[in-house]
């Protein structure tokens, strides 16, 4: 089990479901023992699974006493992590806006 953090941001990466859940328990105890809120809102906190497809598609996550939802993309400081863990999408799109700010520099003189 490991984690990420930035600024008032938590990453929270495990092996297997029942220790992301675990770990999903440890900080909606910690929000509460030190009166900060986690926000369970789509969009805010949502979990991405890396790997095969899981048998189980009834799986259920939850935050803060709140049901959270799985995402295919996910975007952590500026790169775009899609399931496949690959970063071509996010190496294509930074290449692509590289080469638009190259041309307009060109145009420039």
């Amino acid at each position: 089990m490991r984690l990420l953090m930035y600024a008032d941001d938590i990453v929270l990466l495990a092996e297997s479901a029942k220790d992301l859940q675990k770990m999903l328990d440890v900080v909606t105890a910690y929000s509460k023992q030190w009166r900060f809120r986690v926000n369970p809102k789509k969009g805010k906190s949502e979990v991405m699974l890396f790997g095969r497809k899981p048998r189980n598609t009834n799986r259920r996550w939850e935050l803060a006493g709140e049901e959270i939802g799985e995402t295919s993309v996910y975007k952590y400081l500026g790169i775009e992590l899609k399931s496949g863990l690959s970063f071509k999408h996010y190496k294509d799109k930074v290449v692509a806006e590289a080469r638009k700010r190259m041309m307009l520099v060109g145009n420039g003189d």
